[in-house]
């Protein structure tokens, strides 16, 4: 008989005693639903990096408008909107390749689930290949990291707008849109970057390319790959969170008690589970929505 216990985590009101293959069983099981909850984590830290470049995208365009609009000389006072903007560009490209390691390292660990490393590359050179944009914005991440910020500028265009639906007063305002752009003569001079890509890059001929336009698509192949890969690991998943729930049931019927958190106590080891976390792992995983911030607006009224 093993010395591991499984102990109500609340108050310790019942524990059983645990074979080593039943604790053993408890621990891997938890070991891949926490590893798949890190790479999940860091898909939200990815997207929410994303979701702060696009807000501050607008905010540095909100700015350009209100400036122009009051004629200000200079662009000195656009130095720190600029700058945050870069930084959250960065902060997003950087969070890709978080996520992107996590992905690789904690899942072919996972010997019983069956996704090799061979599988994985197979998701993400598929990705790579075909979308300019993810190749654009993994070349852009390189660049970040070793060279220089990832944005060149932000374009504007201000159109002059004469509607009721604008201005009630008749006033006419400023439709603007706006994006933000890459430099892509600094790629094809960087080495390090991909040699094919830096080719496809002179043959395109285009001097800048769209970093709103292409972080949009790479978010978007993203999302595709972690349902690729959450499809391929769900059945496991449910069967590791079944295995935790056959010990809930079996601390219930043998302590008479029960509750909502368990600790196992295997060895030198010891991890906790979160049962109501458990039951709604499932559904938090495969429900998803991400929501874009608009990429144009219409300026204040203006006589």
């Amino acid at each position: 008989m093993s010395t591991a216990q499984l102990v109500w985590r609340a108050g310790a009101i019942g524990e059983i005693v645990l074979s080593d293959a039943e604790a053993t069983s408890i621990f891997q099981s938890n070991a891949f639903i926490s590893d798949l909850w890190e790479i999940e984590e860091a898909f939200r830290a990815l997207w929410r990096a994303h979701f702060e470049f696009e807000k501050r995208q607008l905010i540095y365009a909100l700015e350009c408008d209100r400036q122009l609009d009051a004629r200000l000389p200079g662009h000195e006072f656009l130095d720190t909107p600029y700058a945050d903007l870069n930084i959250s560009a960065q902060t997003f490209l950087s969070s890709s390749r978080v996520f992107e390691e996590r992905i690789r390292k904690r899942i072919p660990k996972h010997k019983a689930v069956g996704v090799l490393e061979a599988d994985l590359n197979a998701i993400f050179s598929e990705k790579y290949d075909n979308s300019f944009s993810y190749r654009l914005c993994y070349a852009l991440r390189n660049h970040a990291m070793h060279n220089s910020s990832p944005l060149h500028g932000v374009s504007l265009r201000r159109k002059r707008v004469q509607s009721a639906d604008y201005s009630p007063k008749g006033n006419s305002r400023s439709k603007v849109s706006f994006e933000s752009t890459t430099d892509a003569e600094e790629l094809i001079n960087n080495e390090k970057i991909n040699k094919k890509f830096r080719q496809e890059l002179r043959d395109l001929l285009e001097k800048t390319h769209s970093f709103t336009a292409a972080s949009r698509e790479f978010l978007d192949q993203i999302i595709i790959i972690r349902k690729e890969i959450y499809e391929r690991l769900h059945q496991h998943l449910i069967g590791s969170i079944e295995t935790q729930e056959v010990y809930k049931e079996r601390l219930k019927l043998e302590t008479s008690t029960d509750g909502n958190s368990a600790q196992l106590n295997f060895g030198q080891k010891s991890i906790y589970i979160n049962y109501v976390f458990l039951q709604k792992l499932d559904g938090f995983l495969k429900e998803f929505r991400h929501p874009w911030v608009a990429r144009t607006f219409i300026s204040s009224e203006t006589d």
